[in-house]
């Protein structure tokens, strides 16, 4: 198999930059949207997307992976994390396929932690099977013997994510993360007790 040259390649990148700018518009349009469930932005705290590391030895991370819009409800600031974020790609996981819009909730021992971005996207590591359905996920299963992966899972206060995903590209409207991610989750939210 030849590789791709020339115009391919800027055809490749433009429609690249294109899924980022789209990500960015859905981002951006969720805010009007969850202040009516009574969601506030975090604001500043983050910005929307991971640090890239611009190193000639990694260039996996040249690209962010994944983006989040994060919010919590009044008076709990610091207590939990409602998250509508995408999960680009993921270039260590074969098993990833597609990328993805999710929802999910947690409460959370913290805020101060960049963490705070990828553990709010994860359990869709198994991929389609949780498309499309609210799951609660106990993230202490997944502790390992890596510090620093357990101290990210410590964050999650008691262990429990709620989280729902669809297919990235398949989200082109406001309404659309609103019916399929946002109306979900907080009707697991309340029956969850959350």
């Amino acid at each position: 198999m030849t590789e791709p040259k020339g115009r391919p390649i800027v055809v490749a990148a433009t429609y690249l930059i294109g899924i980022y700018r789209n990500v960015a518009q859905m981002l951006l349009s969720c805010d009007p949207m969850v202040a009516e469930l009574g969601l506030i932005p975090y604001g500043t705290r983050w910005k929307p997307m991971e640090p890239i590391k611009p190193t000639l030895t990694d260039p996996t991370h040249w690209l962010s992976h994944r983006a989040v819009r994060q919010y919590h409800r009044r008076n709990r600031e610091d207590q939990e994390v409602f998250t509508i974020g995408a999960l680009i790609c993921e270039p260590d996981n074969d098993g990833f396929l597609e990328p993805l819009a999710i929802a999910s909730m947690m409460k959370v021992t913290s805020t101060n932690s960049d963490d705070i971005y990828w553990v709010s996207l994860l359990g869709h590591g198994d991929y389609p099977a949780g498309l499309g359905r609210v799951r609660e996920l106990d993230v202490r299963e997944w502790r390992n013997d890596e510090d620093w992966f357990n101290d990210a899972l410590d964050l999650v206060a008691d262990g429990r994510l709620l989280t729902t995903a669809a297919p990235l590209l398949d989200i082109t409207t406001t309404r659309d993360v609103q019916d399929r991610l946002v109306v979900p989750l907080v009707a697991a939210m309340k029956s969850a007790g959350v």
